[in-house]
């Protein structure tokens, strides 16, 4: 029998909002895989989407893919921040 060697790499921090650490968590017993597993099969799908909008126009802005003008476009990180109610 042998084995693979993998290389480990460094942990990168990331600080996830609440609706996608539920997202994650409900995948996760769903699927029945540990949430790094979810995570890391994400990132491999995400990166690659992102690298085809990339190599499709590469003027194609952070933002762009944040905040698309339709909903139904890019690839949606996080929702913008409502603005803050005044008060008085």
């Amino acid at each position: 029998m042998t084995y693979k060697r993998v290389k480990m790499t460094k942990a990168i921090p990331v600080r996830l909002d609440a609706a996608l650490l539920d997202r994650i968590h409900k995948l996760s017993e769903r699927m029945g895989e540990p949430q790094s597993t979810i995570m890391r099969i994400a990132m491999r799908v995400g990166l690659d989407g992102l690298e085809k909008a990339f190599a499709a126009d590469p003027q194609t802005t952070l933002s762009s893919l944040l905040y698309p003008s339709r909903p139904d476009e890019g690839v949606i990180i996080e929702d913008k921040p409502k603005p803050k109610k005044k008060t008085g």
